[in-house]
């Protein structure tokens, strides 16, 4: 299943800190901790607070999908990283000497060699304050240097620690008491804006604004727009072409929401959100991208509230409008899904 908007949506980040007016933008020292240097954040405040310690205040990361994170670290023993760190005169060919001096030899007898840092490399080696093991920068610079903005480590599934390689790019809004709850409204609606009436196309006519072509509601319009391997594709296109020139007919969205994480109650669907028109692709999002913790909350709204860019026919935007009497059509009810 591809990355879409909707996983992008249930992405929150959170800095704890003493500081009560805390900026990175401006005056952030930067910290070495286990994965490096950079500023840590968190998806659970609330096992930050227990295990590294409460502070007092709770920051919320405004722009988390301004990053593009790597869950894995480059390996440093790869041929892609060495000639990559070379290239960096980072690293540098070797022989292999042992401790005396003497210089250790292949099954041919012939002088072995290998990678080794530089000087300059070994700038990148820190030591981690609360562990006091030695860690090795240079994997985010690698990083970096490959697009990513972050690390979260595989092990790391709840979300407990995210590095952010440039504190700068971070913007920060210190939540109003120091308990950690995130207010549905506040919480829940994505960075990435979803498709309203002046960029998309209505559930009731996918072709205004030019996003499909009329030939979307031919013989061939499933094949050509909506088949994208998923089960879900011809339920979306089914409740689509059911919605054909009927603005007014309601439909009842449906919105998968995390369920059972802590300080999280999302109770409503609000304008501007994500939606989906399909019970399989929103249940799929909710079993994949919420790791199974998921409720399905819903609202009944008109075809003429939902609107698509034309990046998948599952995915919709919601932006109530109002009646339109020139098109009234006998109203029915139909079933459309909300992520």
């Amino acid at each position: 299943m591809k990355l879409s908007h909707l996983f992008e949506e249930i992405r929150h980040w959170y800095h704890l800190s003493d500081d009560p007016n805390l900026n990175p933008q401006h005056d952030y020292d930067v910290r070495q901790g286990q994965l490096g240097r950079g500023l840590y954040v968190t998806s659970n405040p609330k096992s930050w607070n227990d295990t590294l310690g409460k502070r007092k205040y709770t920051y919320k990361v405004v722009n988390p999908n301004y990053f593009k994170i790597a869950t894995k670290s480059p390996d440093i023993g790869d041929k892609r990283f060495v000639e990559w760190a070379i290239e960096k005169n980072y690293m540098e060919i070797r022989k292999v000497v042992r401790p005396n001096g003497i210089e250790v030899l292949d099954m041919n007898d012939q002088p072995m060699f290998r990678p080794d840092f530089t000087e300059t490399g070994k700038k990148f080696l820190w030591q981690d304050p609360m562990t006091g093991k030695k860690t090795n920068d240079i994997e985010n610079e690698y990083l970096k240097d490959h697009g990513y903005d972050g690390y979260e480590p595989s092990y790391s599934r709840d979300g407990q620690q995210i590095i952010l390689f440039n504190p700068s790019k971070v913007i920060l809004k210190k939540l109003k008491n120091r308990s950690s709850k995130i207010t549905e409204d506040d919480d829940y609606k994505g960075q990435h804006q979803a498709p309203y009436k002046e960029s998309g196309s209505p559930l009731y006519d996918v072709t205004k604004n030019d996003i499909y072509p009329e030939d979307f509601y031919s013989s061939n319009g499933f094949r050509y727009y909506a088949d994208t391997g998923e089960a879900s594709d011809s339920e979306s296109y089914s409740i689509t072409m059911n919605h054909h020139n009927k603005p007014n007919s309601m439909v009842k969205m449906y919105r998968s929401v995390p369920k059972g994480m802590e300080g999280v109650n999302i109770t409503k669907i609000n304008p501007g959100d994500w939606v989906a028109i399909s019970r399989r692709y929103a249940t799929d999002h909710g079993k994949s991208n919420l790791r199974n913790q998921y409720k399905i909350i819903s609202k009944t709204v008109f075809a003429r509230d939902l609107f698509t860019d034309g990046n998948s026919i599952s995915e919709w935007g919601y932006d109530p409008q109002p009646e339109i009497h020139h098109l009234m059509k006998n109203v029915t009810v139909a079933s459309v899904l909300l992520f």
